[in-house]
């Protein structure tokens, strides 16, 4: 418990710099040249179990993993470009699943918080296709609205986009398929969430 207590306040005190402090200086801890903590990715701080990690060029690769209950349950994906999370998609069923763009950018806007963008009523199944529709079709878009000068600069070849898109894919469904009884719970609860 004191574990997590620790994490949450060093992520606020992360996202609270990189509020009042310019973007550059921002990279700079974020490359980790002037921070002594390596910050960590998401799969560390939610994840259940090891990751997979599903390369696509040089710079970019996707992380998939399984979130817990506290925030899912179910499979997510944090893409990544030059060690910035640039999009994450969490297929967690109706009504819960959502995705980010430039999740690390939208927690220094004025208003705070990171901006969902929910997926279409459906079960973790259904959100998985579409989790692959939107890696495949908006990951240009995230990469050219992003403030930072190498991420906004950089291409994605699309066939090798779309080969990684088919192995996240995979490795979401193989997360459902093991952790098929926390969503069968899940989904237990649910008919009753959705109405209230």
């Amino acid at each position: 418990m004191l574990e997590r207590i620790c994490l949450a306040t060093l992520d606020c005190g992360r996202r609270l710099a990189k509020f009042l402090l310019p973007y550059g200086l921002v990279r700079m801890i974020q490359q980790r040249k002037l921070s002594p903590l390596p910050i960590p990715r998401r799969s560390e701080r939610v994840g259940v179990g090891p990751s997979t990690v599903i390369p696509i060029s040089e710079h970019a690769f996707v992380e998939v993993y399984w979130v817990n209950d506290e925030f899912g349950p179910g499979p997510s994906a944090s893409v990544y470009v030059h060690d910035d999370e640039v999009m994450r998609l969490d297929a967690f069923g109706s009504p819960r699943g959502h995705m980010h763009l430039n999740h690390n950018q939208a927690l220094g806007c004025p208003e705070g918080g990171s901006a969902r963008i929910y997926f279409e009523d459906g079960d973790v199944l259904s959100q998985i296709d579409r989790s692959v529709f939107e890696l495949k079709h908006n990951l240009a878009y995230a990469l050219r609205t992003n403030c930072n000068p190498s991420i906004h600069g950089c291409r994605i070849d699309s066939r090798s986009l779309a080969l990684a898109a088919e192995r996240v894919r995979g490795a979401m469904l193989k997360l459902v398929k093991k952790h098929s009884s926390a969503l069968q719970l899940r989904t237990i609860a649910s008919p009753f969430e959705e109405r209230h």
